[in-house]
């Protein structure tokens, strides 16, 4: 009897740690180089925040079943400025790459069926 309670215990532990780990990966401070993937599902950019050098490309993937986009623009500019890059549909399944020549800070949103407002929005940092 106190083996199988030592083994439930156990097990409510792991299932509790698996269940504690964010899903997004922690970004802050982080300088990425090379290529970088970032991924559209469940309404949101994962991860939504990215610093990378300069001359990283960086690849969108649609993981959800329904169209996105990926539109430099902060959202309080959208309709009312020209977008830095825009990579028009991306279907299920599919991609999109851009290599970032030029330093800043680039805010992105998903502007298919106003996907931003359901907080589809991020940011690239881009460094020397």
């Amino acid at each position: 009897m106190r083996k199988l309670s030592i083994t439930i215990l156990m097990l409510l532990v792991l299932f509790t740690l698996a269940g504690c780990g964010g899903s997004e990966p922690a970004e802050s401070g982080v300088v990425k180089s090379g290529e970088v993937t970032i991924t559209m599902k469940n309404m949101k950019f994962t991860p939504a925040k990215v610093t990378v050098k300069k001359g990283t490309k960086i690849t969108f993937v649609n993981k959800d079943a329904i169209l996105h986009d990926v539109v430099q623009v902060a959202v309080k500019d959208y309709g009312k400025a020209e977008p830095g890059f825009d990579s028009k549909e991306i279907m299920s399944a599919g991609s999109w790459s851009i290599i970032m020549e030029k330093t800043g800070e680039f805010p992105v949103i998903c502007t298919q069926a106003a996907h931003f407002t359901a907080g589809m929005v991020g940011v690239i940092t881009v460094v020397e």
